[in-house]
């Protein structure tokens, strides 16, 4: 365990952000420590999906989405957006710390209670008496995420990457072995339920112990009002983006049943699980990284072009890989008792052409201190994307994926874009000047899978995938090669590579 992270020898009770004088290179560091970290985790989680989705029902899957639809709401509620203020914040006190740590636990508990109170209210809501001993049990969620909230974002703000990435493999390696032992013992959607309270509960451990913080008695002047304010326009916006991600499971559980929301909740994690896997980590290191930046402008938008080009590249482009692969990855992942799964994919796959870059706009938001900006586009963006549920929703699971991936495309990702970009270092026109790479990758990879369905006849689905998917990369790379502003993202990497080398500052 580390030492008291607060220089007191330089000001008494002030932690001082990490300086930003080598703030790149450490970032590109903690970058590719976190990357590896989560490779190490997807393999478990892929491993951890295969076993549960074969051993466990659609329908067990369902309930607990029914649940975490409706419950995950108030879990956003637990951190109030302290940990973010708290690693935004140039200087930040002992004090002020322990402050927000007492607020945090005292949120957790209150909003556990609150998601036990709601348990009878959620069983009858939906027509079903066994989700309430289940939302009783997932309601220690909150609670059990909101102790190590602040050692978490401290060890963020220092960063501190490699303490983070072992911790987080961990609690979630941990989290899934008691899962499919769980599940392989009968316990049906319990095994779920085990899951996420083992790995909270480990993950907690974990962080105080690599975590110097300790709390201290409370004191009433903890002097956190402008965080508190920060984190209020956080949380807000935390809330309504989960809203947002969830309305649509709370209308599909409650209109269609739990089946077909388990087709569609687990085609709409496929898709992000990629996303998710690749812009976590590299989320985690941008933030406190940019916030360091602020005061440097050009190099706050180099190093934000810089990144979000590679992110875009690494993921626009799978779009393609995913659709055309899903009639023989779906089944062969999950089960074929998953097919109905595969046009949901496909159609919510659509929005991965603008959604890696929708993303990286909470990077600029907190960054820059705009939290009440990213509140107010959170209620315009949730909105929309209601709209869309109710639209779709006549047509069921399908209906609702075809005009949420319409909306998000052609309305939400245009708005965004002009609502983050209209102040502050990075413009609207370099933001849509990242996305030229990735689209030119893509559609090189659309036409050769286009091609090969025209001229590479195979009698087996998964032999023709197997054969046009590696042809389709090299087409992929190829345009991104041959073209001035593919070769620019390339040089990009570079350059990130001669930070990944260079030696740590003093």
């Amino acid at each position: 365990m580390d030492n008291d992270p607060f220089d007191r020898a330089n000001a008494p009770d002030a932690l001082t952000a990490s300086p930003a004088h080598d703030i790149e290179g450490r970032a590109a560091r903690g970058g590719l420590v976190v990357a590896v970290a989560q490779v190490a985790r997807g393999a478990l989680e892929a491993v951890g999906l295969l076993v549960l989705s074969r051993t466990l029902l659609p329908a067990d899957f369902g309930l607990v989405d029914m649940i975490v639809s409706v419950t995950g709401i108030v879990d956003q509620l637990k951190d109030f957006g302290l940990g973010t203020a708290l690693i935004q914040r140039p200087t930040i006190t002992h004090k002020q710390v322990n402050t927000l740590f007492w607020i945090s636990l005292a949120i957790g508990f209150a909003l556990t209670l609150l998601t036990a109170l709601l348990a009878p209210l959620l069983a009858w809501g939906y027509g079903r008496p066994e989700l309430l001993e289940l939302t009783l049990a997932l309601s220690l969620s909150t609670v059990l995420g909101a102790v190590s909230l602040q050692q978490q974002a401290l060890l963020r703000r220092e960063l501190r990457f490699g303490a983070l990435s072992i911790i987080d493999v961990a609690s979630a390696g941990i989290g899934i072995g008691c899962a499919i032992l769980a599940a392989v013992r009968g316990f049906g959607p319990w095994a779920l339920v085990v899951r996420q309270l083992v790995r909270l509960a480990v993950q907690a451990i974990m962080t105080w112990f690599w975590s110097g913080f300790r709390p201290s008695a409370p004191t009433r002047n903890g002097d956190v009002a402008e965080l508190l304010r920060f984190g209020g326009h956080m949380s807000g916006f935390q809330v309504l983006n989960y809203m947002e991600r969830n309305l649509d499971n709370i209308l599909i559980g409650r209109f269609a049943g739990a089946q077909p929301l388990a087709f569609y909740a687990k085609a709409y994690e496929l898709m992000r699980l990629p996303l998710t896997a690749i812009n976590a980590p590299i989320a985690s290191v941008a933030v406190p990284a940019l916030s360091r930046l602020i005061d440097a402008p050009e190099r706050y938008r180099s190093a934000y072009l810089s990144v979000t080009r590679l992110l875009l590249l690494s993921t626009v482009p799978l779009a393609p890989l995913m659709i055309f692969g899903a009639d023989v990855l779906i089944p062969l992942i999950l089960g074929e008792n998953w097919r109905p799964s595969v046009p949901i994919f496909k159609v919510l796959a659509l929005a991965l052409v603008v959604k890696p870059l929708l993303f990286t706009a909470s990077w600029l938001f907190i960054s820059q201190g705009r939290s009440a900006e990213m509140f107010r586009w959170g209620v315009v963006g949730s909105s929309i994307a209601l709209v869309s549920f109710c639209v779709g929703l006549p047509w069921g699971a399908f209906g609702v994926a075809i005009s949420f991936t319409a909306f998000d495309v052609l309305l939400r990702a245009p708005i965004l874009i002009g609502w983050v970009g209209r102040r502050g270092p990075v413009g609207v026109a370099q933001l849509l000047a990242c996305l030229w790479p990735a689209w030119t990758a893509g559609g090189a990879m659309w036409l050769a899978f286009w091609l090969c369905q025209q001229f590479l006849p195979s009698s087996s689905p998964a032999l023709h995938y197997a054969t046009s998917a590696p042809l389709a990369v090299v087409a992929g790379a190829l345009a991104v090669w041959l073209t001035p502003w593919g070769k620019s993202a390339l040089l990009d990497g570079v350059r990130v590579l001669r930070a990944l080398r260079s030696k740590p500052a003093a």
